[in-house]
């Protein structure tokens, strides 16, 4: 079976003197949601793309950036028993940026893989750039989860760099009689989906868990 997604997200969360103004840039799978508002309601972004920016609003002097990668796919199966290995946790990448009103932040939001009956795909990097402080931030997908991988490793969390905290997702856990467990994202992220019993494994959650493993049926 088949199944398997996954997903990241890049968030920021921004200050502006005694109030707060709150930006979210949301990565999931392939949706995009957007929202823009002072307060604490956020603006969202999730389709995965490049080319994109936000402008830093009047007032806003520092930006707290949280970004992760998307998560891979598991692997499907063709064999009862041998279930496919579950997609890696995208990594994960954190830090306080200082702004001035009107500077870009430039970024890229990646995409979770894509599962069939054969090996899952790797999920994409989300990236961000702040030239004025040389921040460039990358927050790696996960890897693939193989097809039929029985007692074998599932995908790789992927890492990340650029921020004061950067971490590795988990990765993915091995197929069995079952589907492998997808890995699960750091940094308060999503967990992997459970790995399929006879079924298609399910999607990890937001942002950036790796995708659980099929078992044919």
């Amino acid at each position: 079976m088949n199944n398997i997604y996954s997903n990241s997200l890049l968030s920021l969360l921004t200050s502006k003197f005694s109030a707060k103004f709150r930006l979210l840039l949301m990565c999931f799978f392939v949706n995009l949601i957007p929202l823009f508002s002072f307060g604490q309601s956020p603006f969202i972004d999730s389709t995965p793309g490049t080319g994109k920016s936000w402008t830093v609003p009047a007032g806003v002097t520092t930006i707290t950036v949280q970004i992760w990668g998307a998560g891979g796919a598991g692997g499907g199966s063709q064999n009862n028993n041998r279930g496919g290995g579950g997609g890696g946790a995208g990594g994960y990448s954190t830090r306080v940026i200082p702004v001035v009103a009107g500077q870009t932040i430039m970024y890229s939001i990646g995409a979770g893989g894509a599962g069939s009956i054969n090996n899952g795909t790797a999920g994409t990097k989300t990236e961000l750039f702040h030239e004025p402080s040389a921040t460039a931030m990358t927050a790696n997908g996960g890897g693939f989860g193989t097809q039929n991988n029985g007692a074998t490793v599932g995908g790789a969390g992927g890492n990340a760099t650029g921020g004061t905290t950067n971490t590795a997702g988990t990765g993915g856990l091995a197929g069995s009689a079952s589907g492998g467990k997808g890995g699960d994202a750091p940094g308060s992220g999503g967990t992997g989906g459970a790995g399929g019993v006879r079924n298609g494994g399910s999607a990890g959650a937001l942002p950036g868990g790796g995708g659980g493993g099929g078992e044919a049926n």
